[in-house]
Formats: structure tokens, sequence, C-alpha cells
């Protein structure tokens, strides 16, 4: 009935202490705590022989087959968000972003915890960073780090693709390194 991913059971350190409260996971590591929410079609089970946990289907809250292909798709995702949280609480995924272009430039405020772009604008643009987001800037460059991938992702990607767009023909623009950007040559006369 499940994929091989959701039926999968994910393996849990002996530094992390998880409780489950309804559908609430609680993880902790050096005195922190994070929560993840889980999905009201699946419940949890928790092993703690062998220090492991897998997701099940709520069969009472399933009620048809097409209920079942979501469940497991639902499942698979949370046995892979699962694992790079972990992941991520004990070496944190990184993006690094560059900012190309003449008088370009980023200043981070760290008291504010707010980054303030000048982009070729005629105002300078104001992005609030998350708070589990850790910035660092040298220059035009900026290294983000965050335990969760999920959100460091999306938080890239909205600096890169809504701010100012990587211009083909000029090559300029907020560039996610490490992603191939294709350039274009200009029209000749």
């Amino acid at each position: 009935m499940f994929s091989r991913i959701g039926a999968s059971s994910i393996k849990i350190d002996s530094k992390y202490k998880i409780n489950l409260d309804g559908d609430l996971l609680k993880i902790s590591l050096n005195n922190k705590v994070y929560d993840y929410q889980i999905d009201k079609k699946l419940s949890c089970e928790l092993d703690s022989q062998d220090s492991s946990l897998r997701f099940v289907p709520n069969l009472e809250k399933i009620r048809n087959k097409s209920d079942q292909r979501k469940v497991k798709k639902i499942a698979g995702f949370h046995v892979r968000d699962l694992q790079n949280l972990l992941t991520g609480l004990s070496t944190p995924f990184k993006a690094n972003i560059d900012i190309i272009g003449t008088g370009y430039k980023v200043v981070y405020n760290k008291q504010m915890n707010m980054l303030t772009f000048s982009l070729g604008y005629s105002h300078d643009i104001i992005v609030s960073v998350p708070s589990d987001i850790v910035v660092e800037v040298n220059q035009n460059k900026l290294a983000l780090s965050s335990f969760s991938k999920k959100m460091l992702g999306a938080f890239s990607s909205y600096l890169c693709l809504s701010l100012r767009k990587f211009d083909k023909f000029k090559g300029k623009g907020v560039i996610l390194v490490g992603k191939y950007m294709q350039r274009k040559e200009l029209k000749k006369k």
C-alpha cells in the first residue's frame, strides 16, 4: 500500500531526543526544540529499541483510493523532509548567491535582521531574513546557511527570481552560485 520511500524507516541518532505529541514531532538537540508537523492522514510510530521512526497511514482518515494515492506521496515527502531536517541539524545546509552588476550592492543589518539591496532601481529593496537563516555578506556575495533545506531553498530562490532576474544579454543580476545561467550574444550591426 505504501511507496518504497514512504514505507522506509528513519534511523535516529542517539544525540536527538524525539517526542510525539499528537500530530507534532518535537525534536530536541543541544537544548533547542524543533517542531515538525505531520499530516493528519498519517500517524507516526516510534520504536525505542532500534531507535527508528516510521510513518503509517491513518486508516480512519482515508476514505477512498484517491486518498490512498495521496497518502503515499505525502508519506514519501515526510520521510525525505524529516531526514533532511535531521541532517541539517547536525551540518547546516548552505547556499551562495552572487550579485553581479555595476553599482549593485547588498548591506546586512544584524540588529534588524534585514538585507538592503541596491540593484539599479530608483529605490533600495529591503528584505527581512527568516529567523532560521544565518547570513554572511562579503562584498557582493551572500552566504546563507540553515538547518531547514526547504526554508533555505525557498528564501534563496525568492532572492534570485524576484529581486533582479539574471539578464542573459548583459550578464548581470542576482545569481545562485553553481546554477548554470545561459549567456546570449548581443545583436551585431
